[in-house]
């Protein structure tokens, strides 16, 4: 939670490549290069103690083999919302977060029915605990979502983060993304696991750096996604 009438802003970029994707039973297969480039700004604002509002504007564009057909696509979005405190102690938080995400399509050469990009609404409980080890501060994070997607299979999400200063001014992040979907009549059920490691670097008290990599480790009809990730974040 963002303490309130305190905020927080990150924006970020990533750049992902695919040559692979796992098929039906989970074995990597060839595929024509897939290329996406994404800028994301996740703002965070304090409305009271325990009222966090959520406001994620982003935009992307990719190229390349998308299901049956090939695409060079072009999409914004805006994502809103807000988190709720539920309970907290000393080292832990339990928290209820809801936002509504709605794409906005530039240019698509992917028919209606094997897009992606769909409004969604998401749906999620966020458990966060912190830690001291070896007089570093830690801290670990996870959250189960259900996110509703109309006219496509709706997902689970279990999301999973461990962060830990190894100096006081550089925190490691290593997260884990899964994703199971269900599927439609235009899309096979598809789930994916993906790694995420990042190292954020604090400039001042208020601004930092961020870097790392990402690969999607496992999955069943999906690309096998691998990329790099770079951020500026600021406190305010």
């Amino acid at each position: 939670m963002q303490e309130e009438g305190q905020g927080q802003i990150i924006v970020t970029t990533t750049f992902e490549r695919s040559d692979r994707f796992f098929d039906a039973s989970g074995k990597l297969q060839p595929l024509a290069q897939y290329r996406k480039f994404e800028m994301t700004t996740y703002a965070e604002y304090g409305a009271t103690d325990w009222l966090t509002l959520i406001f994620a504007p982003s935009s992307s564009q990719s190229a390349g083999s998308i299901g049956p057909v090939d695409s060079a696509d072009r999409y914004l979005r805006v994502e809103a919302g807000a988190r709720i405190r539920v309970w907290r102690n000393d080292h832990s938080i339990v928290s209820f977060q809801a936002t509504f995400r709605a794409p906005y399509a530039i240019d698509t050469g992917v028919p209606p029915g094997l897009r992606r990009e769909v409004n969604e609404a998401d749906l999620r409980a966020l458990y966060g605990h912190s830690f001291q080890v070896f007089g570093r501060a830690g801290f670990f994070n996870a959250e189960l979502a259900w996110r509703a997607r109309a006219g496509m299979g709706d997902e689970w999400r279990a999301d999973f983060t461990l962060g830990y200063r190894i100096v006081p001014r550089f925190l490691l992040l290593l997260q884990n993304f899964n994703v199971s979907a269900q599927g439609s009549s235009f899309m096979p059920h598809q789930r994916w696991h993906k790694l995420q490691v990042t190292g954020v670097f604090d400039f001042t008290e208020k601004w930092s750096v961020q870097a790392g990599i990402y690969a999607t480790l496992l999955g069943v009809n999906m690309r096998r996604e691998q990329g790099f990730i770079g951020g500026i974040w600021t406190k305010f």
